[in-house]
């Protein structure tokens, strides 16, 4: 055998090995998947979807609730967030915005398919048929305020925790009706230390978190 058989053989078996490394040890190796890291700009996004509105109600939950043991007032108050959100709130919404809007939020099909008189930022919404249509209403007396508390993540899930208080006759309190403090417009972010921590949980799914329950701390 001569001199350059033996190279082209030698070469042969070192690229035939080489591809067995490949195939059989490299296919074993651990995959390394890349940790989601959520920005706050998505955090801050979501946080309007669930923001105190100055003169509607918020329902306080004690223990984690999933989104489908919700009351009806929680559903629509967090649909309507979206809405405003979305630019679609005025005196005449067609079903298909507000099914735009619930999408965005709930990955299951939970929105109130009637209601009547829902009070939301000054106004009295109804859903009949494939219409919201409102009417202006009076606010009460009763204030709510918050503020973004802090939001970690974890695979593909998403924890936003919201400081939660109300203002009535210049005094401040928590859900639960304990007062934490004076009313002071520019204080107002540090007495919300004091408030409730309303705890929104997320999963992502299709690129878009969606509330899967909620809580407090």
């Amino acid at each position: 055998m001569n001199k350059k058989k033996v190279i082209i053989i030698s070469l042969s078996l070192i690229i035939i090995a080489f591809l067995i490394y490949v195939f059989f040890i490299k296919k074993n190796e651990p995959v390394q998947i890349e940790k989601q890291t959520v920005k706050h700009e998505t955090v801050e996004s979501i946080y309007k979807t669930v923001k105190a509105n100055d003169c509607t109600e918020l329902v306080s939950y004690d223990k984690d609730t999933n989104v489908n043991e919700m009351t009806t007032e929680s559903i629509l108050y967090l649909i309507f967030n979206q809405m405003k959100k979305d630019k679609v709130l005025k005196d005449s919404i067609e079903l298909k915005e507000y099914q735009v809007s619930v999408s965005k939020v709930f990955q299951q099909d939970l929105w109130p398919k009637e209601f009547k008189n829902y009070i939301y930022d000054g106004y009295s919404y109804s859903l009949n048929g494939d219409t919201i249509t409102r009417e202006k209403k009076k606010c009460s007396s009763q204030k709510y305020v918050s503020k973004l508390y802090g939001y970690s993540s974890k695979d593909e899930t998403l924890e936003v925790d919201v400081a939660v208080a109300y203002i009535k006759n210049n005094k401040v309190y928590d859900l639960k009706n304990n007062e934490i403090g004076d009313y002071d417009k520019n204080n107002i972010n540090k007495i919300l230390d004091k408030g409730t921590i309303q705890v929104y949980n997320y999963v992502l799914g299709n690129g878009n978190y969606y509330l899967n329950s909620i809580g407090s701390k």
